[in-house]
């Protein structure tokens, strides 16, 4: 056992080390896709999921920076930030916050007979899932977020909150004027707060962006998934009639819905967990040398039909 937990520190050490941003904190973005309504509400359900089993996880801290509901109900956008204590982090080599919850990332479908169906139809409906590593003002470069590349708009709220709402000139929109990235955050009653909300996802999303032009496949899921939100391109689906989820990158199934929009441990241990140590070994094997035998070094060419 302790051979086996010695292999198991070493290959995420070696994973942590080709991917710093493993053991970073996580902004999490939830939003309807396709379905009106019912996406919307299906992305609120989501959105809840990951906020309980975050509160659940022992040392990670869950923190709501955005959250625009329908008049209807549901979801319209939902942004949090997941973080992780720092002394759990370094207690143990395991799957930090976003090493774990980038596998969310991508589209979720779910199929069942929405509150408002009279004719007991099932409807399929998506919602679109984004995960980006935290990026902090000291770690960025000057050229990832300059200020004279930022501007800052100020506005007046708008939807539910009182006699506050239309009174002050509290909500704030930053525009990335290079890229275009938009965010816009009106939850606070303070204009300083909610600048300062905006400006730590504008600087997730443009480095996210960054990271695209210098990998642009490695960032190919954000690009697509962001265009459509097709119910083709689903990771998951959550099947209510079966009492099921399946992840369709790893062919397996979990029964237990109910359990699963608690936060239960369901979500990590059968599904994220598996990704994480799937990503390890796949990495691994892509880096493996293949030793010559007439010679004891690698040989490229036997490298390359292992590939």
């Amino acid at each position: 056992r302790a051979i086996a937990a010695a292999a198991e520190d070493e290959l995420l050490a070696a994973l942590l080390v080709a991917d710093p941003q493993a053991a970073s904190n996580a902004l999490l973005e939830v939003r309807p896709g396709v379905g009106g309504d019912e996406a919307a509400l299906f992305a609120d359900e989501l959105f809840t999921m990951y906020q309980r089993m975050a509160e659940r996880r022992p040392g990670w801290r869950w923190e709501t920076l955005a959250h625009r509901g329908k008049d209807g109900g549901g979801l319209r956008e939902g942004v949090a930030l997941v973080s992780q204590d720092q002394h759990a982090a370094d207690a143990a080599l395991e799957p930090h916050v976003y090493g774990l919850l980038k596998f969310e990332s991508g589209v979720h479908r779910v199929q069942r007979i929405p509150r408002t169906e009279t004719q007991g139809r099932v409807h399929t409906s998506t919602a679109v899932v984004y995960v980006l590593p935290e990026v902090d003002e000291g770690d960025a470069d000057d050229d990832v977020l300059a200020d004279r590349d930022v501007r800052v708009d100020v506005y007046r709220s708008s939807g539910a909150g009182g006699q506050h709402v239309n009174t002050t000139e509290s909500a704030v929109r930053v525009v990335h004027e290079p890229t275009g990235i938009t965010v816009a955050i009106q939850d606070e009653r303070s204009q300083f707060q909610n600048k300062a909300k905006a400006m730590r996802i504008l600087r997730a999303r443009v480095a996210a962006f960054r990271k695209e032009e210098r990998d642009r496949e490695a960032a190919q899921l954000r690009n697509s998934v962001a265009a459509t939100g097709n119910r083709s391109e689903k990771i998951r689906t959550y099947n209510f009639a079966r009492d099921q989820a399946t992840d369709h990158r790893l062919s397996t199934s979990v029964f237990g819905l109910a359990q699963l929009f608690k936060g239960s441990t369901l979500l990590e241990s059968e599904f994220m967990a598996p990704l994480f140590s799937q990503e390890i070994l796949d990495r691994l094997q892509s880096e493996q040398p293949t030793v010559d035998a007439d010679y004891g070094e690698d040989s490229d060419d036997d490298a390359d039909e292992d590939l």
